[in-house]
């Protein structure tokens, strides 16, 4: 940590130098720029210091100190630190003086000089320079695999315990696996590494039996599962403990967060809008007589079926035209879109056009049976067409508006749409939900892709 603090003290007071330098040195910049005081702006990074410190460990990027962490990790850390730092210079009125361009620069800058200094430090640790001695790994395993994983995680490989009869290899080999009582108390053994779980229930528990006598830590490669994107964690329900392994978002806080973000925001945007929603309605009834809400079965969360609401925008039979207009379907995939569909109402067109029709949807997220950000709801019998690939956007609840929303909507094709929906899954966090639902308002003011 105080490494990251002299880095981005080092990076934000550099910045600041040279921004205010710039336009002593370029005059020309100073029809565009306003000029920056150093001595304004050089005390903010004892804000940003301690928050970045608090989201780089939120985010885990502390665990393993030996490899940098993951730019994706440091991304989503940075994100969420710049949006905390600006929440607080706004209400401390800072943003009066604040230099929008050195800001943004500084969040730019921020990840690849967070890794740079990183990857120094674990460069560093790595090799002894910070430690009196480095941390000693005892693997258990064949050689070829504890060799492999010695060398893929840059651990100092203390020795091996055997399995089995099998060839020595390079590292030094210390005994059976039945001995691991008398290594574990002859040896300074910082952490034991087991490289395959296809043993018996018994020999796993005298290891993880042994290991805890002595406080050691005891860790087993997880590569009897396919984890590219799963997370692994123990829980304990009632009295059993259970390896749980999921691709979701897995922080109870953050979820509890969003979940009071959707109540509050639906609840403050039903009560703000119930004039407009109220001439919408009128409008609706004025055209055709029929009924305001139009009421659709769409699935949720793992496949749970639920009813949407929306402000009607089509003639009340058009459902049973969908099948005459099939072959004029604009959209590939298991969805229909078409540009100019006889359908619409008039009315219909400007709410579509303006997004006014989702409105009612606010209600389903009062409910719990959406949010206000995650993947849109689709028809059960899109669902039935996907491939298996895609019904995991059906792990997250669905929301009103994603990543989709603000790219294009209707422009994109429908293995791009799937892929965003995805891509927001598995990079999911409070930041990137604020950060969609402010995008959401432009993109839907514009009436891009909007059909």
């Amino acid at each position: 940590m105080s490494l990251d603090a002299l880095a981005l003290a080092v990076l934000w007071l550099g910045l600041t130098w040279a921004r205010a330098e710039l336009i002593y040195w370029v005059p020309a910049t100073a029809q565009v720029l306003e000029e920056v005081s150093v001595a304004l702006h050089g005390w903010m990074i004892f804000i940003f210091a301690p928050v970045w410190a608090w989201s780089l460990s939120r985010n885990q990027a502390y665990t393993h100190l030996q490899q940098p962490p993951r730019l994706a990790v440091l991304t989503r850390a940075s994100g969420l630190a710049m949006l905390i730092s600006l929440g607080v210079f706004f209400a401390t009125h800072v943003t009066d003086f604040l230099s929008r361009s050195l800001v943004f620069a500084f969040a730019a800058a921020a990840v690849p000089t967070l890794w740079a200094s990183r990857a120094a430090l674990a460069g560093a640790i790595r090799r002894g320079w910070l430690a009196e001695e480095p941390l000693n790994v005892l693997f258990i395993g064949d050689a070829d695999d504890a060799e492999s994983l010695a060398r893929r995680t840059g651990a100092h490989a203390l020795g091996r315990l055997a399995l089995g009869p099998g060839p020595a290899g390079d590292l030094p080999l210390l005994g059976n696996v039945t001995d691991i009582g008398v290594v574990l108390a002859q040896h300074p053994v910082d952490q034991v590494l087991l490289t395959r779980r296809d043993l018996p229930q018994a020999v796993l528990r005298t290891i993880a039996a042994r290991c805890e006598e002595v406080g050691v830590p005891f860790s087993m490669e997880a590569g009897f599962v396919d984890r590219s994107l799963a997370r692994a964690t123990l829980e304990r329900v009632d009295d059993a403990e259970l390896l749980t392994f999921t691709a979701l978002p897995h922080d109870p806080s953050a979820l509890a967060v969003k979940r009071a973000m959707d109540v509050v925001v639906a609840s403050v945007m039903l009560a703000l809008l119930a004039p407009v929603m109220a001439a919408v309605a009128l409008a609706i009834r004025a055209e055709d007589g029929g009924p305001v809400l139009f009421k659709q079965q769409r699935v949720g969360r793992f496949g749970r079926r639920f009813t949407m609401l929306k402000f009607r925008s089509m003639h009340t039979d058009a459902e049973r035209h969908l099948h005459a207009l099939a072959e004029q379907n604009e959209a590939d995939g298991p969805v229909f879109k078409m540009a100019r569909d006889p359908r619409i109402t008039i009315a219909g067109r400007w709410l579509r056009r303006s997004s006014l029709d989702e409105l009612p949807q606010l209600v389903n997220v009062l409910r719990g049976e959406m949010s206000l950000v995650g993947p849109r709801p689709p028809l059960p019998d899109e669902v039935d067409s996907y491939e298996a690939w895609q019904r995991r956007r059906l792990s997250m609840k669905p929301g009103l508006t994603c990543i989709w929303q603000v790219s294009g909507r209707s422009r994109l094709d429908f293995e791009t749409w799937m892929r965003l929906d995805l891509h927001y899954i598995d990079n999911w966090s409070l930041g990137l939900d604020l950060l969609l639902l402010l995008r959401t308002v432009p993109a839907v003011l514009s009436g891009d892709g909007a059909r």
